[in-house]
This record gives structure tokens, C-alpha cells and sequence, in this order.
């Protein structure tokens, strides 16, 4: 049983998010690049930016939790708008709200005073709940078949996402 490094784990992410359209930057480039978000937090360790589809990342030091964290953000734009409102309305009872929803409702109240904060704040500790808490449903083809990928090859990157198969 081989174990991937994490640089080879970080590698793959990156090829997702390619495979995906994302682009993965640094914030500074980002705010240079886009000018889109110029009342960026500069505490922010990353960002994600759906409408012009990047990942920026501060001084370009890219965690493997936090490129997780930024995946899951891109995730739950992209899954079922009802599916989705029903994880919000809960997540107010988790200790990453009670952590994190002051400031983010701060910094958001700053960057987007006519928007709905509150449910940018409860996306954004979504994110940070789905990182630890990623099932994943693959289909890996038949034993025997040309394109049959072993369990070995997945595991890794299931353990380093500490994920679930589904």
C-alpha cells in the first residue's frame, strides 16, 4: 500500500480545480488581477471567488485544510440551492459559528452592505464544517477493466480529506 505525500495530494486538488475551470492564485495577484474584491481582509489565509471562478491564496502558502475549506466553498455554490438552505438553517448550532460568525459577519457587513450577511456568514462556516466532513461517492470501474482503479490508489487522498465513502 503506497501513501501519497502531501505534495502529491495538494498536486491532484490542484488538478480538480483545473478540471473544474478554477484558477488558483495568490491574494495579492487576485487583487491586482480582478480588482473585484478590494476590501479583501489581508488576515484572510484564503479566498473564493465563484463569479470568476479562483481560488486565491495569502502569500501563495497553500494548506492542504484550507485548499480543502476553499473547495468546499465552490461545492456548495454549485450543489442544490434546497439542499443547501436546509444545512444553513442549522448552522448556527455549530461550534464553528459560535467561533467565526462575528467576524465574518463583520467583514461582510463591510465588503457587502446590501446583501443578506447573515447567509454569507452561514456559508462561509459551512465551508469550514464540510472540510472535515466530506463523503465521497466514487465509482472506481470493475477489477479486470482497463481503467479499474484500486482502493489503494483513493485511500490517501480520502485519509488526508478525512473523508467518508459513500
Amino acid at each position: 500500500k503506497s501513501i501519497l505525500s502531501e505534495e502529491v495530494l495538494r498536486e491532484r486538488m490542484f488538478d480538480f480545480l483545473k478540471n473544474i475551470g478554477v484558477t488558483v492564485t495568490t491574494i495579492e495577484n487576485y487583487k491586482k488581477n480582478y480588482k473585484t474584491k478590494n476590501g479583501v481582509d489581508v488576515s484572510a489565509q484564503a479566498l473564493a471567488d465563484f463569479s470568476n471562478q479562483v481560488v486565491a491564496f495569502r502569500e501563495g502558502k497553500v494548506e492542504t485544510d484550507v485548499l480543502t475549506e476553499e473547495v468546499a466553498h465552490f461545492i456548495i455554490e454549485g450543489w442544490n440551492e434546497q439542499e443547501i438552505e436546509n444545512l444553513l438553517r442549522n448552522t448556527h448550532k455549530t461550534e464553528s459559528y459560535q467561533e467565526h460568525a462575528e467576524k465574518y459577519r463583520e467583514i461582510y457587513q463591510r465588503e457587502y452592505p446590501n446583501q443578506d450577511v447573515e447567509n454569507l456568514v452561514r456559508r462561509e462556516v459551512l465551508g469550514k464544517e464540510l472540510k472535515g466532513n466530506i463523503a465521497v461517492k466514487l465509482h472506481s470501474g470493475e477489477e479486470g477493466n482497463q481503467n479499474f482503479l484500486k482502493p489503494d490508489f483513493w485511500r490517501p487522498i480520502i485519509d488526508k480529506l478525512n473523508g467518508t465513502v459513500v
